[in-house]
Parts: C-alpha cells; structure tokens; sequence
C-alpha cells in the first residue's frame, strides 16, 4: 500500500481534489484487481470482499474528505437544534447507510432549482428499487416508514451552502420536529442525503433480521 500512497502524493499536486479522487479510485482499484490475480487469493475470502476491503485501505486518505463533509453537516444540524433547545441527533449507522445507497442514485442528477431542498413536494423522485436499497441495508419499510428522506444538491457541497440547505428550506420543519431522534448522513458528488430515525419500532432502523436473508440475491 505504500506505492498506493506514494502514487496519491505525486499527482496530488497536479489534479483539483475532486479530479483527484476519482482518478485516484479508478488507480486503486486496477491495483487491487491485480494484486488479486497475482495472489490467486489463497488467503483471501472471495475476489469481491478482498478487492473491496484492498480499495477501502488505500483509498482511506480520500474518503476521509467525503466523512468530514457528512460530519460537519451532522455538527450544524445539531447547533441548529441546539439554537431551538432540542436534543442533539446522534449518527445511525443504518440510516446512513440508506443515505449513502439514496446518494449513489443521485449522483449523475444536475442540481437545479427544482431539485433537492427546491423540490416541489409531491413530486419527488420514486426509485423502482427502493425495496433493494433497504435490503442493502439490512432494513425493511415497516422499520423506516416513520422516517425522513432529505436529498440535496449543492455544487461542490460546499459546507456552508449544505447546511442552509436543511436549515432554511422545507427541510427544516423535520430538523424541529421532537419525534426524529436519530441521522445517518451519505454523499456521493453534489448530492448529499440526510435520513432521520425515530425511537418507535416504525422508524428505529433497526437491521430487520428477514431483510438480511434478502441480500444475498440483491448485491
């Protein structure tokens, strides 16, 4: 992994971060394809997981980026509340995994100003998939109905725009709401999407045990 980093440190100079980071993917992961091939993956579980957990850990550096945008985000969202005298949201691990899969579709969507937060409720956008994405997830609609889905668009997710994004749009109304007690948030390009959980077995998140007997044939 050393070569990975090194590789990562020279053109780091030369590339805008955004470039970088895909450039980056693309390179770490012919890398790993081809460790595997040379290892014939005797000590490896299967090709999928280890190519997988081979680009996770060279390209760590990168996908810190992204965590801290979805971190910071968490963090205003909580001052926001804490302005109101309301709770802090702790991070769900399993609505953030739904924001990451909700994101992953997103991402090729231009921003407009009907889009995102300027979405005309009513009308937004119903993935075909959608019971897939829960059971990647571990999740299933009787224990995320109660949910909230928030998807925005924000060129470059700039930290200050995402954050106005939620607090001052129609969003903001779930953001006050006493009964959401829990976030997961997941990004993916100039979209990022933020799930909120309850406490009532109708919106928890908690991984549904039938769901996971379902991945199988959905990855």
């Amino acid at each position: 992994m050393h070569a990975i980093g090194g590789l990562g440190h020279a053109i780091q100079n030369q590339l805008h971060p955004p470039v970088l980071f895909w450039v980056f993917v693309a390179l770490s992961k012919e890398l790993c394809n081809y460790l595997f091939v040379l290892t014939l993956g005797t000590k490896l579980r299967s090709k999928e997981y280890s190519i997988y957990r081979c680009w996770r850990a060279a390209s760590s550096r990168f996908l810190v980026q992204r965590d801290d945008e979805d971190d910071t985000l968490l963090q205003g969202i909580n001052s926001y509340r804490a302005s109101l005298n309301l709770t802090a949201l702790p991070h769900n691990d399993n609505a953030e995994c739904l924001a990451d899969e909700i994101a992953d579709k997103f991402k090729n969507q231009p921003c407009t100003n009907t889009t995102g937060s300027n979405t005309v409720p009513g009308t937004e956008p119903q993935f075909s998939d959608y019971p897939n994405l829960l059971a990647k997830c571990h999740l299933n609609f009787s224990n995320t109905q109660d949910g909230a889905i928030m998807p925005a668009c924000v060129p470059n997710l700039e930290p200050n725009l995402v954050l106005s994004n939620f607090t001052k749009s129609q969003y903001s109304g779930n953001l006050n709401d006493t009964k959401y007690t829990g976030a997961g948030i997941g990004s993916e390009k100039n979209w990022i999407v933020v799930v909120l959980t309850t406490n009532t077995s109708t919106g928890s998140f908690v991984p549904s045990t039938n769901a996971a007997s379902l991945v199988s044939r959905v990855i």
